[in-house]
């Protein structure tokens, strides 16, 4: 596992402290998972600007893992059809994820994290390909980026 954000460069550092509000993130990753390039989107709608961020992980088996925060519009809460993977994160509450059955197609998704007090934000994340123990990783290490 890396250790609190250290697999963020100092340029994604700098993109993230640019952000009207602090992104969750796993501040820990598994050792065969890499961070690609953050990417943030500013929309302006009917006079609002709506920002996202994205930052997408690559682990191994060819499995990714997209986190989302934005302060925009999210979109209805996730259609629970299935069983739902559901994790208690001390700050974030109950993060519910919602994953394929099919072997062939791994998909994961999940809700759209609870408003917490000092962000004011959503965030979730998706992917396809993630070990139940590597999601479990990322989950428990999942924390607002503010440095």
């Amino acid at each position: 596992m890396s250790t609190t954000f250290d697999y963020l460069t100092e340029q994604d550092r700098e993109r993230l402290r640019a952000l009207p509000f602090p992104v969750a993130l796993p501040s820990a990753i598994p050792a065969d998972w890499v961070a690609q390039t953050p990417k943030v989107e500013v929309d302006a709608f009917e006079g609002e600007e709506d920002v996202s961020f994205e930052l997408t992980f690559s682990g191994p088996d060819s499995a990714t893992l997209l986190f989302i925060s934005t302060n925009g519009g999210i979109g209805d809460a996730l259609i629970e059809d299935d069983t739902p993977k559901c994790f208690e994160h001390s700050r974030f509450g109950r993060i519910v994820v919602l994953a394929s059955e099919d072997p062939e197609d791994p998909e994961l998704q999940s809700d759209w994290f609870p408003e917490v007090e000092d962000s004011p934000c959503y965030h979730s994340f998706r992917g396809d390909g993630v070990s139940d123990s590597d999601l479990k990783s990322f989950v428990v290490s999942l924390e607002l980026f503010t440095a």
